[in-house]
């Protein structure tokens, strides 16, 4: 499996984001809960058909999946 890692600039590396997280912490916990979110749909979203048929999961299922592993519902 190929491995591809990236640098991006995210909302808390701004000024104005460390500025609002600093203020409000439970905004920087939502921001960084989606982010996680966001990763974790889009690395299952990466996967074939097959890679999620070897791991039990349907593709339609993915959003769900990524839902409950991140905010647990």
């Amino acid at each position: 499996m190929a491995y591809v890692t990236h640098s991006t600039r995210t909302f808390e590396t701004t000024w104005l984001g460390q500025h609002v997280v600093s203020r409000w912490p439970e905004l920087g916990e939502r921001l960084a809960r989606y982010r996680h979110y966001r990763t974790t749909l889009d690395e299952l979203s990466m996967l074939t058909d097959r890679d999620l048929a070897d791991i039990g999961m349907e593709r339609s299922s993915i959003r769900d999946i990524a839902r409950e592993h991140v905010y647990g519902r």
